[in-house]
């Protein structure tokens, strides 16, 4: 990999990660956005949506194209399925991170819930976790249209955001305002830029 300063930022569902990784980019971080990478392989790869498929039946595809509400709800009622749908779609994501990578210029800054659990964290030069109480994560989630049974098996499948704290080189309070979470990324911002001199 090139020598560039990388950055990750990661949280469980509803911490408002999203959010935070945009204030980031505002800052000039080119932003890689794990999500959205996932869901352009999804769309537009073939091939990798054939290997779902043949894995996991045609009972998930939509008008030509997988559902990914019914794939979730197969994966995250059983742990195995989920296990078995990762090593599938992980190498594929962490593929496309890796040629963003040596696309962008520093800071670059990879958004992705999953950043410690899938090993994409060997990629960083630091690591950026955003909190919020279990409350604020459940009800962002649910104007989303998930509802609690969901959430927390979608959870379980995380490791906990007890644990992303604990890995993380800053933390992040997203309970409140957005200028009280701006003023915390600009902090954060420029403790970066006075370590990596970018």
């Amino acid at each position: 990999m090139p020598e560039k300063i990388i950055g990750g930022i990661t949280g469980n569902p509803g911490c408002g990660k999203t959010t935070v990784s945009k204030m980031f980019s505002e800052l000039g971080y080119n932003l890689i956005d794990a999500d959205r990478v996932c869901h352009e392989l999804y769309e537009n790869n073939s091939s990798f949506c054939g290997e779902i498929i043949k894995n996991f039946g045609n009972s998930i595809v939509e008008n030509g194209k997988i559902n990914r509400k019914e794939l979730a709800e197969i994966v995250f009622n059983n742990p195995e399925k989920y296990k078995r749908l990762n090593k599938i779609t992980w190498p594929s994501i962490e593929e496309k991170i890796k040629e963003l990578i040596g696309k962008y210029e520093s800071p670059i800054l990879i958004d992705a819930a999953i950043l410690i659990e899938a090993d994409w964290n060997k990629y960083i030069d630091f690591l950026i976790t955003v909190d919020a109480d279990p409350e604020k994560r459940y009800e962002r989630m649910s104007k989303k249209g998930f509802n609690n049974e969901i959430i927390g098996k979608i959870e379980k499948c995380q490791i906990s955001q007890k644990a992303k704290k604990q890995c993380a080189d800053y933390v992040i309070d997203n309970n409140s305002s957005l200028e009280n979470t701006r003023k915390q990324v600009e902090r954060i911002d420029k403790a970066l830029r006075g370590i990596y001199k970018f």
